[in-house]
């Protein structure tokens, strides 16, 4: 079993693989959402830590606070404040309800939505239990596909996505910019998608369910010495965790990376950039927290960054929606 594999592996990973400090806090948690909850509707309500990496909400504490915590927390509940709880409870319920009412209307309002529904390719969008979703052209599109569709479009106006074949994403989430970019961009043959135990997971199961034995994971690859990419034309996404990246040996069209090296030590960031450069890798994208509001902007790592990959364009990406969820980002990038 794939999790199990990963889970065990994971135990040994020393020096620059090792999650950063405010991933490693994560790890047990997220590891237990996963053993108790699956992902069949990770993309849900109360689904656990995964917040940080999906596209999941929180209204009820209970489901992310430590298994000591919820024992205070059921006993205080219980024996004085259960009645206030609820109500409190039912209230959020409403307040979220009403905000993404709100929040629908907007998106199915805006010119740019509908836009890009019209471009690209955005179906099957909205599973795994996603409550962020709108219906629109008699089809459910999740938000998140908007906006990151958004961002791939504007991406695609100053580096020519359609003349990519290989493509590198460090961090990719639970898959989604990858769905995307396979459905609305065939000549991506092949992908290489590198995120850090326990997240690589659920980013690999959920592109296995759209792309079935396209898929390569884990399981295949830590028995290679070198993993490459086959020298065909046939679609193939390899899903590795990031102690993996040492046997890769492929050159890269395009790299990809939304907010997570700004997470990340200078340490480990500097071993990534050095992978990039040895794979010869041609354009960069980088999407980034915008200077402000952000206690995770490092604005002098973000220099070393820029600097080392040769990247003098910045701009200021726009969204789809403006919301205090979805400000707007900065993206760097090279052509």
């Amino acid at each position: 079993m794939l999790f199990k594999s990963l889970k065990k592996d994971s135990k040994y990973i020393e020096g620059k693989n090792k999650p950063s400090s405010w991933w490693a806090r994560k790890i047990l948690r997220i590891e237990h959402d996963i053993e108790t909850k699956g992902m069949d509707n990770f993309r849900g309500l109360n689904t656990g830590l995964n917040t940080s990496f999906s596209d999941s909400e929180i209204l009820d504490v209970k489901s992310i606070i430590s298994k000591k915590k919820l024992f205070f927390y059921n006993l205080i509940n219980k024996l004085f404040i259960k009645e206030i709880n609820n109500q409190n409870l039912n209230l959020t319920k409403t307040y979220f309800n009403n905000y993404f009412d709100l929040l629908k209307k907007n998106y199915l309002e805006s010119e740019r939505c509908k836009l890009l529904i019209e471009k690209y390719n955005l179906k099957q969008t909205s599973e795994f239990g996603c409550i962020k979703k709108i219906k629109i052209n008699n089809q459910d599109v999740s938000t998140s596909a908007i906006e990151m569709i958004n961002k791939i479009d504007i991406i695609n106006e100053h580096t020519d996505l359609s003349k990519v074949k290989t493509y590198c994403e460090i961090g990719g989430g639970f898959g989604l910019n990858v769905q995307l970019l396979v459905n609305n961009f065939p000549n991506i043959k092949k992908i290489l998608y590198i995120d850090i135990y326990p997240v690589i997971y659920y980013g690999t199961e959920y592109l296995r369910k759209y792309f079935k034995e396209c898929v390569i994971d884990y399981a295949t690859t830590k028995n290679l010495k070198e993993i490459t990419f086959s020298e065909n034309n046939d679609l193939e996404i390899i899903c590795i965790p990031n102690w993996e990246i040492q046997k890769v040996n492929v050159e890269i069209d395009h790299f990809h990376n939304s907010h997570s090296f700004v997470e990340m030590s200078d340490e480990i960031v500097e071993n990534y950039i050095n992978f990039l450069k040895d794979r010869k890798t041609k354009t960069y994208s980088l999407v980034l927290y915008p200077d402000k509001g952000n206690d995770k902007f490092e604005p002098i790592q973000i220099e070393n960054i820029r600097n080392k990959l040769e990247i003098k364009k910045e701009l200021d990406l726009e969204n789809v929606v403006q919301t205090d969820q979805y400000s707007n980002d900065k993206l760097l990038i090279s052509n």
